[in-house]
């Protein structure tokens, strides 16, 4: 299972394409859940719940995740249900390293401010990547290809995936052009660990 939680009205489209990404794959279809602008008590019970991934848009600061009535301290859960999660807010280290101390497995945060733009378009390539089967710590490494901000980071056991890749394992393929028309073609394969 995986839930979307989104608290900024300023980054529907990415929580538009990534509640059509997730469990998208006919062979592998899982219930997703969309939780808009909820409060601080229906945010504390979505982190204790227990889910696969938990795919965060919105803002964070150093009081904790922000709600429509007030703040949720990740430090303050004595459980977190939540096995992996994407924290797309800027600087969401601190609560995702108290989520992980709190139960969770692995997670990716940032460790600066990110503009909604650059934000929105990593959290919309993180969601492609995690649907196909690449383990969390892969998932960032391709999504950050070209990427102007580097303020991501992933934490915990990131080797979990979410679902398992369609093909054996998660990889990538880079063409480079080298002398007299000639192409050199590489492969990069992603390991995993278990998956969730």
């Amino acid at each position: 299972d995986i839930t979307v939680v989104v608290n900024d009205d300023n980054m529907t489209d990415e929580s538009r394409d990534v509640n059509g990404v997730y469990g998208s794959r006919d062979a592998l279809p899982f219930d997703v859940t969309m939780a808009e602008q909820p409060t601080a008590e229906e945010l504390k019970q979505i982190l204790q719940k227990e889910t696969d991934f938990l795919h965060y848009i919105g803002h964070i600061d150093e009081a904790g995740f922000e709600c429509s009535d007030g703040m949720v301290d990740a430090k303050e859960l004595k459980q977190s249900g939540v096995d992996a999660f994407f924290l797309n807010a800027c600087d969401s280290y601190r609560q995702g390293e108290s989520l992980i101390k709190a139960g969770s497995v692995a997670g990716v945060v940032t460790t600066d401010p990110v503009p909604n733009k650059e934000a929105a378009e990593m959290g919309k390539r993180l969601a492609r990547l995690l649907n196909l089967g690449f383990p969390l710590y892969a998932a960032l490494n391709v999504a950050s290809i070209g990427q102007k901000y580097n303020s991501y980071t992933a934490i915990g056991s990131s080797s979990v995936n979410i679902v398992q890749p369609g093909g054996g394992a998660a990889n990538i393929c880079k063409i480079k052009n080298s002398f007299s028309n000639k192409y050199i073609i590489s492969y990069i394969t992603y390991l995993t660990g278990r998956s969730l």
